[in-house]
């Protein structure tokens, strides 16, 4: 079952999956690296953000016929959806801005010690 090959049925189901995740994005289903490989590459588009996974043609077939391996696989896919919003770069963990000699933060510090005596 090659994207080629694949069964109206099977590329319906997939669909519905997705609808039932977001239904906003976009499914696109690829072909392996090699021709005999079982693989096929799941891409997930919304604007201008993509995410991809791979997934068998084994793991397809079982979802049609079990509402486990289909839970199974509609997680894994949902899963491959939140990685949508995941940052591209992480967040710096700290500032790497320099400080001007003078203008420290604790420039104008008041220390609350005792008030009135």
């Amino acid at each position: 079952m090659r994207h080629q090959d694949l069964e109206t049925n099977a590329h319906n189901e997939l669909r519905k999956i997705i609808r039932s995740i977001d239904k906003k994005v976009q499914l696109q289903v690829q072909d392996g690296p090699s021709p005999q490989d079982p693989l096929l590459g799941i891409q997930l588009v919304q604007g201008t953000l993509q995410a991809t996974m791979e997934i068998s043609v084994e793991e397809v077939r079982r979802a049609l016929d079990n509402a486990r391996d289909r839970s199974r696989l509609r997680e894994r896919l949902k899963r491959t959806h939140e990685r949508l919003w995941f940052p591209s770069k992480p967040a710096p963990f700290f500032s790497t801005k320099a400080i001007r000699p003078g203008s420290e933060s604790f420039a104008h510090f008041r220390p609350s010690g005792g008030g009135r005596r």
